[in-house]
């Protein structure tokens, strides 16, 4: 029979899998919603920096050019300085809200 701890644990992970499965969910519906290769980027990079979803606070989108074999930067979502960050950090931590999310 599992110990109590192994139950809390694996109730834990089961929360994490239930969360992680209905952001994706969520996401996968943005994207269906439109064509638009710019809105489905700009719902992606949304999902990764938002307080519902993983809570980065800057992210990048980079696509292969295959014919210059290089990568190339398409979009990007976040502070545009220390300032500004300092600034989203103190309206966060006044909110008593986690920056980051576990």
């Amino acid at each position: 029979m599992p110990e109590k701890d192994d139950i809390k644990l694996l109730k834990a992970e089961l929360e994490r899998l239930e969360w992680e499965l209905s952001l994706l969910s969520e996401v996968s519906n943005a994207m269906r919603s439109t064509l638009k290769l710019d809105q489905i980027f700009y719902i992606i990079l949304t999902a990764l920096t938002s307080h519902e979803g993983l809570g980065f606070n800057r992210a990048m989108l980079f696509l292969v050019n295959d014919k210059e074999t290089v990568l190339e930067g398409i979009m990007g979502i976040g502070p545009h300085s220390a300032e500004e960050a300092g600034k989203i950090c103190t309206i966060y931590l006044r909110a008593r809200r986690p920056l980051m999310t576990s």
